[in-house]
């Protein structure tokens, strides 16, 4: 493999030789930042006063053998219990 040097550009070879993937999953996961009413003392420097709650994700599946895509989406608290649990 040879590097490019300082100030060049980078160009990609061979395009054909790229594999087309199947299937192709993209999810983005949300969450909400909540105050912590008494943050514990720690024996560390870092303070904990906030915690991430799941406020919902969206995912979107592509076959591309079928040529279809998928989307789920869902909000609520129980957010990642749902996404971990698609089918």
């Amino acid at each position: 493999m040879e590097m490019p040097k300082e100030h060049e550009k980078m160009k990609f070879m061979h395009h054909f030789k790229e594999e087309k993937f199947p299937f192709v999953v993209s999810a983005d996961l949300r969450g909400l930042t909540v105050p912590r009413d008494n943050p514990p003392r720690s024996e560390f420097k870092t303070e904990i006063y906030q915690v991430h709650t799941p406020c919902g994700n969206m995912m979107n599946a592509v076959n591309s053998i079928e040529n279809t895509s998928k989307q789920y989406l869902h909000r609520g608290e129980e957010g990642m219990d749902n996404f971990c649990l698609k089918d």
